[in-house]
């Protein structure tokens, strides 16, 4: 049985050799745990609300010098995750990302000026800035054959807490609770994650500049003057090269940056379309939450789903995932329908889900240098970058929700037949050569 063996923990440089033997149940259930207690906050949907209503925060104040301050840091953070594990540790810097969550959550509740919200955002943005570090320290802890075990458990749990938290929120406001009961509530469960992250397992002292084959040492001295000195040995930009140096991991990168970007700007103006389409709809939130239920399974359906994509990457199941997630979205505003929005943005979020689990692993897998914070930072800022590319194009030449929906629709599809016509290159290439990387692919004992 899978819960009967033991995982062993592996070193943030890849090694193998086991600093101490965890049972799989307990690998999969603590981080699944920690997920759900950090992810559990009733109060996000009513933060609005709350900051009008209990701060006399203005909607124009809100939206022109608070919620900025959060989109544009963001993205520094995402940077700044993969230095911050060479001086914290993996462990460590989840411990801050909690920390900085319960912090966001002080500010929300005490703060009493733009001054205060603003730092509230900051702190907001920098656990989302470093999130990409938690799927990064799975990795650390199990088998490469167990990834996607570890993966869709824990996404699993989040989605779950979100569902939970959305549910609990609106009863209690239908029964005229106070948002500040929430955020009671939101704060209880961030200081329960933090609690949690004190017993998850500890990762030994790395660097993302580390030669990744020898073992782990440690040093007496500073963390960040062992950085520099590993530097000096091997640079960062031979790092980076390394990482993406297998064609597949290029392939699957290039795939990852603009999922990120496209589901990220489909799903915020999700709701928007919805009132588009008919404002006296009163299932708009039900929907929403029914796509948590979505992530939930997919996440799940993941774990099957990932042994039939693990041939040649899996070019072609992204390269369908995305043509069906385009047509979608190109259907949304086209018949202008909530009966076929509501089901289309349900399908969406599953295909995604079920997809993005897989791609992390499949990445993951293919590192022969095992950075996979490197990796994960790396690919997520181009995401976000690419985002903002998006979000300036929009915001230039779609004068309507309707039309902003064909242009991402579409990009959808471009994007599948680019994908698809520069992996047939690349792989033509690798099979007619004989490259190692085509006859070494991760194995397809994942449910083993």
């Amino acid at each position: 049985m899978v819960d009967e063996e033991d995982m062993a923990l592996a070193s943030p440089n890849g090694g193998r050799a086991a600093t101490a033997r965890l049972p799989i149940a307990l690998a999969v259930l603590l981080p699944s745990a920690y997920r759900f207690a950090q992810r559990f906050a009733p109060v996000i949907p009513y933060e609005v609300r709350y900051m009008i209503h209990n701060k006399g925060i203005t909607n124009q104040e809100i939206s022109t010098r608070i919620l900025p301050v959060g989109v544009y840091s963001r993205s520094l953070f995402i940077f700044l995750a993969a230095p911050a594990c060479s001086l914290f540790s993996y462990h460590g810097t989840l411990m801050l990302a909690s920390l900085a969550v319960f912090v966001e959550y002080s500010l929300l509740l005490w703060g009493d000026s733009i001054l205060w919200l603003q730092l509230m955002q900051l702190f907001r943005s920098m656990a989302a800035g470093i999130e990409v570090v938690f799927p990064a320290y799975l990795f650390l802890l199990v088998p490469e054959n167990k990834f996607q075990i570890m993966t869709s458990s824990t996404e699993a749990a989040s989605s779950i807490a979100h569902f939970g938290a959305s549910e609990l929120g609106q009863a209690l406001i239908h029964e005229g609770i106070s948002i500040d009961v929430l955020l009671y509530i939101s704060m209880s469960m961030v200081a329960l994650s933090v609690l949690i992250c004190l017993v998850l397992p500890r990762d030994p002292q790395s660097s993302q500049c580390s030669d990744c084959s020898a073992a782990p040492r440690k040093s007496k001295r500073p963390p960040i003057l062992e950085l520099l000195s590993i530097c000096r040995l091997k640079g960062l930009a031979t790092v980076v090269r390394e990482t993406w140096e297998n064609p597949f991991v290029q392939l699957l990168s290039i795939w990852w940056a603009f999922d990120v970007a496209g589901y990220a700007m489909a799903s915020t103006y999700m709701l928007n379309l919805f009132e588009a389409i008919d404002s006296t709809s009163i299932y708009s939130g039900h929907v929403m939450a029914a796509t948590e239920i979505t992530n939930f399974i997919a996440a799940l359906c993941a774990i099957p789903l990932s042994v039939l994509v693990a041939r040649d990457a899996g070019i072609a199941y992204y390269t369908a995932g995305s043509v069906l997630i385009g047509v979608l979205l190109l259907s949304m505003p086209y018949t202008a329908t909530l009966w076929v929005a509501y089901p289309g943005f349900i399908i969406i979020v599953g295909i995604n889900r079920i997809l993005v689990c897989i791609v992390h692993v499949q990445c993951a897998r293919f590192l022969a240098n095992k950075e996979y914070v490197l990796l994960f930072s790396l690919n997520t800022l181009a995401g976000r970058i690419l985002q903002s590319v998006f979000q300036f194009v929009i915001v230039m030449v779609a004068p309507t929700i309707f039309t902003q929906y064909y242009i991402l629709g579409s990009s959808f599809l471009a994007m599948a037949a680019a994908f698809f016509l520069l992996s047939l290159y690349k792989t033509r290439n690798l099979k007619d050569s004989a490259d190692p990387y085509y006859q070494t692919l991760p194995g397809e004992d994942v449910l083993a």
